[in-house]
């Protein structure tokens, strides 16, 4: 039989004896230095709050007479104001639960190298790939063992529990787990969405696990956000959460509701996310009815309702998507740094543009909308539906291009050439100069203050449109 050693996550409480049973104590944040140093097969973990059956310490020592690399305890929640978890007894389906990262670590039995093996690579999105590969032999002991939280007494009075240590109150939160960072998807305009249909009646905190940098600032102006520890409680009247969350989030807890959002067909993630097994959700709201029709199979809740994500364009300027285009060669003086120096500014005034360049460079860039392409025999269409043509070269004699984009009702945007006046472009009228001092880095600002009022001159009126009438019905979902 395989030796095990429990790791104990306080420094009060006190554990019964049970054969050969070794104690560790740690706080949880020396915990690889701590496994590093025990000599054990397996390893367990115990929390402060939580309770075990009497026969807990009995079944784990029956079951590691197996071979195993992890062993899914069952498990029980005793939240008082939470829908229990569905206890399952089939031990092959338990024996399917992976040890995602940060989660139910108190409710597995770990072969020891194994775990080390997975705490010592620093987190990143390939995480629980590597923990399907390192966990291959998976076992489950059936039995409810291990009981989640017992009854509280300050549970019961949420006015008090807004005040306890390390516990924090919001009355909605919407919740973002990791395995939604909002790069590039669709809940990053669902959630704006939010913001601008009911963010401003409504107390609404984003509480997330990881956000992309630039997202989190957009959202920051439309919610207070708040980066989830895992070692903090977290309670609110309502919340909302995303089918991207595996498992329930289990230190935030909700005193009324908590919903569930569905914004995929299912179907088409059967080989990348489990069955839901835990019934713990109040409500299941899919963003469709093409997305209800195929997920019902997934979730232990077969009632899923439908509700259509808002959608608002009220109170918000969208700024126009400025297009530039470049026809040249990659000879020396034809400006291809001043070109860069451009796209440099517009990344740092943050303005939406498209500029193709049309060339014989054999380069990539970094900039956001600098697009290097290769040459074609016609250019005209890409010039005609342009904002500007661009050509900041040392010196011209007769610059074609520049004829073609004016012929075609295209501003020119160059450098204060004698050929360009020649052929009647006029500053600030049917074209722009720009300085050759204005490429300097000391003439940032002069340069910058150009390039915006060049795409403020841009003429392309927007119309708004806002209706209300696909998202009834998310009005009851927060609570003012």
């Amino acid at each position: 039989m395989g030796t095990i050693t429990f790791v104990l996550l306080t420094n009060k409480r006190k554990i019964p004896k049970f054969g050969s049973i070794k104690i560790v104590r740690s706080n949880g944040k020396n915990l690889i230095s701590v496994l590093s140093k025990i000599k054990t097969k397996y390893v367990a973990f115990l929390r402060e709050e939580d309770q075990i059956s009497e026969l807990y310490f009995e079944r784990i020592y029956q079951k590691i007479e197996e071979d195993f690399d992890s062993c899914f305890i069952n498990y029980d929640i005793l939240f008082k104001k939470e829908k229990q978890t569905k206890i399952l007894q089939n031990e092959e389906e338990l024996s399917k639960n992976i040890p995602y990262v940060y989660e139910y670590i108190w409710s597995y039995i770990f072969r020891t190298k194994k775990l080390l093996k997975i705490l010592e690579i620093p987190y990143d999105d390939q995480m629980n790939d590597r923990i399907l590969k390192t966990f291959k032999k998976r076992c489950a002991i059936g039995e409810v063992l291990y009981y989640h939280n017992p009854v509280n007494p300050y549970l019961n009075d949420k006015v008090y529990y807004k005040y306890v240590k390390h516990a924090h109150y919001y009355k909605n939160i919407l919740y973002i787990a990791d395995g939604c960072n909002c790069v590039f998807n669709g809940y990053v305009s669902w959630i704006r969405n939010i913001g601008r249909c009911f963010g401003k009646d409504y107390d609404i905190t984003i509480l997330y696990d990881v956000i992309w940098e630039p997202t989190l600032h957009l959202l920051e102006k439309q919610f207070r956000c708040v980066k989830r520890n895992y070692y903090e409680n977290y309670c609110c009247d309502r919340m909302i959460d995303t089918y991207s969350t595996v498992y329930y989030p289990k230190n935030i807890i909700c005193f009324e509701m908590n919903a569930l959002f569905i914004h995929g067909v299912m179907e088409d993630f059967k080989e990348l996310f489990p069955i839901y097994y835990d019934d713990i959700y109040s409500r299941y709201i899919c963003v469709s009815e093409a997305s209800r029709k195929k997920s019902i199979e997934f979730f232990p809740n077969s009632h899923l309702e439908t509700i259509l994500n808002p959608f608002s364009l009220e109170g918000e300027e969208i700024r126009p998507h400025l297009k530039l285009v470049s026809c040249q060669r990659t000879y020396k003086g034809k400006g291809m740094e001043r070109i860069k120096k451009f796209a440099s500014i517009l990344d740092l005034l943050e303005i939406p543009y498209t500029w193709n360049v049309f060339t014989d460079a054999e380069e990539n860039t970094n900039h956001k909308g600098l697009i290097m392409r290769e040459r074609v025999y016609n250019v005209l269409p890409y010039v005609q539906d342009s904002d500007y043509f661009v050509l900041l070269s040392d010196s011209e004699a007769m610059p074609y291009s520049a004829i073609e984009a004016l012929t075609l009702h295209t501003k020119v945007i160059g450098t204060p050439l004698d050929a360009f006046k020649e052929l009647g472009i006029k500053d600030k009228e049917n074209g722009y100069f720009i300085p050759f001092e204005y490429f300097d880095d000391q003439h940032d600002q002069e340069l910058s203050n150009l390039i915006i009022e060049i795409y403020q001159n841009m003429v392309k009126p927007i119309e708004y449109q806002y209706t209300n009438s696909f998202y009834k019905g998310y009005q009851e979902i927060f609570k003012k």
